[in-house]
């Protein structure tokens, strides 16, 4: 009695759970959607599962008891896995950090806020454009840096928070970057670009500074194409720079940024030849509408909150499965193909940066910085060298220079180990890498 007891609770249990997961992984119905196929076919597959395993309540007991001891073990196994693949996920920051000789900080980034504001500091997190998008955001007003003249807490990808003041406007540079007589180089693009999560003084920037040592870095998190094109028409165009470095990323500035910016129509307005919001002449608004963006964040209720948010999105992550369906390739949101990235906007807005660059006699470098996926797994690079041949390509029909840092970081024994942690942002040497090829690229067209 006992043993058939034991049986139908263990398959009743499979099957509840397998139905729970097809309503957890469902997507909204949304037929023009052509990314939902794979969530579809999945939760397909767990609904079928589970009236299986209810009509195998009808099974003599000795099978019974023999599927729901093998559904225990297999499910315990996974779960198990699940666990060691979340302690290993969790645990990634704590080893880069001893890697790399730093003492860890298990702060919340939101408790390094409190604590910095408690001493006296007047401390705000990096609020950057791509998270002003379709939010609180001014519709009149777009802004592309962020508080500026403030301590500003960032990121932790190798033990410390990356902590720095912010420039006049919003930027991670040195005091008086601004006020130099003559600009030789600027930098735009995303957090690449601006140095996450190393300190400033490691980050491609502060290398390339040792070579040239006027160097701007307008490089911000979330930015893409479009943000990278109207940041040198609001702050370059008075500044003259003689080169204007673009960092390009490969892994998300195409295929998730592009289609995010796209529809901000202040960001397609830099299209226009002449448009300019005149952010360099409207700080205190940008400041006010992102201080606006982040206040409330920075509450303790607010904070106690978005612990007990976590605390559920871990668990239903765990109950999913997500970090070992993801670490064999079970993604249920599969990427985007190449051929969707909108290569012939790209043209456009590459030639309108170029146009500007031109037009005070400055030199537009484009820096090719690949996904670390192309290191990792062999048959996304070979998918992806479609895509990176028709971005060559515009580059060398539209006659902007190309900085490939795909070779640089090839020559290395172990690219991965240019990064903090797997899928994250270059640690110091990467960084180092990055900002002596620039240098020695900006050097060798100087010549």
């Amino acid at each position: 009695m006992k043993s058939r007891w034991f049986a139908n609770f263990v398959l009743i249990l499979a099957a509840l759970l397998a139905l729970s997961g097809a309503l957890l992984v469902s997507p909204p119905w949304d037929p023009s959607r052509p990314d939902s196929s794979r969530q579809w076919a999945f939760s397909g597959a767990l609904l079928a599962a589970a009236g299986i395993l209810l009509l195998c309540l009808r099974l003599p007991v000795s099978a019974r008891i023999v599927l729901s001891v093998t559904l225990l073990s297999i499910g315990v196994g996974l779960y198990a896995m699940e666990g060691v693949l979340r302690w290993q996920n969790a645990s990634r920051v704590r080893y880069a950090a001893a890697r790399a000789g730093n003492r860890y900080d298990p702060r919340m980034r939101l408790e390094v806020l409190q604590d910095l504001r408690r001493s006296g500091v007047e401390a705000w997190p990096l609020v950057f454009p791509a998270d002003m998008s379709g939010r609180e955001a001014s519709p009149s007003l777009f802004p592309l840096g962020g508080i500026s003249k403030v301590t500003t807490v960032h990121c932790n990808e190798i033990g410390p928070y990356l902590i720095y003041r912010s420039d006049e406007h919003g930027f991670q540079n040195p005091p008086g970057s601004w006020e130099l007589p003559e600009l030789q180089v600027a930098l735009v693009g995303d957090s690449f670009a601006q140095g996450n999560c190393v300190a400033s003084d490691q980050n491609a920037a502060a290398r390339i500074r040792a070579d040239f040592p006027a160097t701007l870095n307008l490089g911000m998190e979330g930015n893409g194409p479009l943000a990278e094109l109207a940041t040198i028409k609001e702050f370059l165009a008075e500044l003259h720079p003689r080169h204007v470095v673009w960092v390009f990323c490969a892994a998300n500035d195409l295929v998730f940024d592009f289609p995010r910016e796209k529809t901000e129509p202040i960001l397609m307005k830099y299209l226009e030849p002449s448009f300019s919001q005149g952010l360099r002449n409207r700080q205190d608004e940008v400041d006010a509408v992102l201080r606006q963006r982040v206040s409330g964040l920075i509450e303790e209720q607010t904070m106690l909150r978005r612990k007990d948010q976590a605390k559920w999105d871990y668990l239903q992550g765990w109950l999913r499965l997500r970090i070992l369906r993801h670490s064999v390739g079970l993604r249920l949101t599969p990427r985007k193909p190449s051929m969707e990235a909108d290569l012939e906007l790209l043209r456009s807005v590459l030639e309108a940066a170029r146009d500007s660059v031109s037009s005070w006699g400055g030199n537009l470098y484009f820096v090719y910085l690949p996904s670390q996926e192309v290191f990792l797994d062999a048959k996304f690079a070979k998918e992806n060298e479609s895509e990176r041949q028709s971005v060559l390509k515009i580059l060398s029909e539209l006659h902007i220079s190309l900085i490939d840092l795909l070779p640089a970081f090839q020559s290395q024994k172990d690219p991965n180990a240019l990064y903090a942690i797997a899928g994250a942002h270059l640690n110091p040497q990467g960084y180092q890498l990055r900002g002596k090829t620039i240098a020695d690229a900006l050097k060798a067209g100087s010549n």
